[in-house]
């Protein structure tokens, strides 16, 4: 899967990249993972945004082993722009992996 996060987050634009990271850093974003298929290789997650501790938006977002991404975002549904959002789950993600790996 790791694979798969990497080259998702190489087809996000750098703004979108920028705006993922800042949001992480700032806590504007938490993720709640709700369903995981391993058998399909697939992630679906919320991505829940937040503004000065209050939340505001929702996001649903899943992630595939093979590279398949989705969001329920505007910039994906209409432009068809992979978003921030898969950004921020995919960094989270590998984050998530990090952490589980340095407690063994």
């Amino acid at each position: 899967m790791l694979e798969s996060l990497v080259g998702l987050l190489a087809s996000v634009d750098g703004r979108r990249i920028g705006r993922a990271v800042d949001g992480i850093a700032q806590e504007y974003y938490r993720v709640q993972v709700v369903k995981v298929e391993e058998e399909h290789g697939l992630i679906t997650a919320y991505v829940l945004a937040f503004k000065d501790g209050q939340f505001t938006a929702e996001y649903c977002v899943t992630l595939g082993a093979d590279g398949y991404a989705w969001c329920n975002c505007r910039d994906f549904i209409v432009g068809g722009h992979r978003c921030k959002h898969m950004a921020v789950l995919s960094l989270w993600l590998m984050r998530e992996d990090a952490l589980r790996a340095a407690e063994v």
